[in-house]
C-alpha cells in the first residue's frame, strides 16, 4: 500500500503550521499545529485528499514530550469532519502535527 499526499494537501499543512510558528513571531509565542488527513482508497492504496488543522492553542505544560492536547471543541470539529468525508465516500485517514522549534527541516521543493 503506498500513501499519496498531493501538493496542495502539503502546503495546506505546511501553511497552517508556519503560520503559529514563523522568523516573524518569537520563538516563545510558537504554537504546535495538529489536524486529521481525509482521504479515499485508490485500490491498495489511500489518497489523502484533504488536511484539516484542527488545534493550534491547547497546551499541557505536564507533558513530557508531546504539550498540545486537543479540547472538547477539537473533537467536535472532528466529528463534524469526519461525518462530512463519510458522506462523500472519503474517510479520516490519520492525524498529522507540528514540532515548532524541534530541529531545522529542509522541506522538499516542488516543480
Amino acid at each position: 500500500m503506498t500513501v499519496y499526499i498531493p501538493k496542495n494537501v502539503y502546503l495546506a499543512v505546511v501553511a497552517a503550521s508556519i503560520r503559529f510558528a514563523n522568523a516573524k513571531i518569537s520563538k516563545d509565542d510558537w504554537l504546535e499545529v495538529s489536524g486529521v488527513f481525509i482521504g479515499n482508497n485508490e485500490g491498495n492504496n489511500v489518497k489523502i485528499t484533504q488536511a484539516y488543522p484542527i488545534m493550534h492553542q491547547m497546551l499541557d505544560k505536564d507533558a513530557v514530550i508531546d504539550q498540545y492536547k486537543w479540547a472538547d471543541e477539537d473533537y467536535e470539529s472532528l466529528y463534524i469532519i469526519d461525518d462530512e468525508a463519510f458522506s462523500r465516500g472519503e474517510f479520516t485517514v490519520g492525524w498529522w502535527h507540528s514540532h515548532p522549534g524541534f530541529k531545522n527541516l529542509d522541506f522538499p521543493s516542488f516543480s
